[in-house]
């Protein structure tokens, strides 16, 4: 018999915040707000180039109530970059929230979401113009 013993996880965490302490805050209620200047010379380049690289790949945009969905070219280079791109991006962008789904029939996508106003900024970031398919 298998077990399960990672669904017993949020209950071992449960009630381990110190007194007083407030939970994190929810997307809704952060600001939108980049920080801009938080990469290195360096990062910042790579952070561009990996943008450049993730629009190239867009087969498919979905617009959400909080966001959008990108379907990207399904290969591992894609999936690497996007998380490497992620990783940076949650520096400058906090307020965003992230998620990659893959499956064998749908293939590679990710999903941005936010607050109020996060949705324009992922929509000028990842312009229809530069999807490479439907849209």
């Amino acid at each position: 018999m298998k077990r399960f013993w990672f669904l017993a996880i949020p209950a071992l965490l449960a009630g381990t915040m110190p007194a007083g302490a407030k939970p994190p805050s929810r997307p809704a209620e952060r600001e939108v707000a980049c920080r801009l200047g938080v990469f290195s010379g360096a990062e910042g380049r790579r952070h561009d180039q990996l943008v450049a690289n993730l629009r190239a790949r867009v087969h498919a945009r979905r617009e959400r109530a909080d966001g959008w969905s990108f379907q990207l070219a399904d290969d591992a280079v894609a999936l690497r970059e996007t998380s490497e791109w992620i990783s940076l991006e949650r520096r400058c962008c906090p307020f965003l929230v992230f998620r990659i789904d893959v499956d064998e029939d749908r293939g590679l996508w990710v999903t941005l979401t936010g607050p109020a106003g996060a949705k324009d900024l992922i929509a000028q970031a990842f312009p229809v113009a530069e999807a490479g398919g439907k849209r």
